[in-house]
C-alpha cells in the first residue's frame, strides 16, 4: 500500500500469528533461563543469581508489545546470565 511505510502488511493475519509465535520463542527462552539460574543460584547458595533469575519473571507492564526491543533485551540478558553462570 502507498504511504503506508513498514507497519502495514498484505496479511495482519499472519503478521499476528508470526508475532505470537516470536514472542512464545522468546517467553520460553526467558522461562528456561529462570530455572537455570534459579537453580544454579539454589545449589550455590547464591542469592545474587536467585535474585537475577527472578528479574526473568518480571511481569507485562501495560502498553504495546516492541517485538525487537523484546528480542534485543532478552538476547542481552541471556547471554549476560550464561556469562555469570559459567
Amino acid at each position: 500500500m502507498p504511504g503506508c511505510g513498514n507497519e502495514c502488511s498484505s496479511n495482519p493475519g499472519h503478521t499476528n500469528r508470526h508475532e505470537r509465535q516470536i514472542l512464545i520463542i522468546v517467553l520460553l527462552i526467558n522461562a528456561g533461563m529462570f530455572v537455570a539460574e534459579f537453580s544454579a543460584g539454589l545449589v550455590s547458595g547464591s542469592t545474587a543469581l536467585l535474585a537475577d533469575s527472578l528479574d526473568m519473571l518480571a511481569r507485562f507492564r501495560d502498553g504495546d508489545i516492541n517485538l525487537r526491543a523484546t528480542w534485543v533485551c532478552s538476547r542481552n540478558d541471556m547471554i549476560g546470565n550464561v556469562g555469570v553462570l559459567l
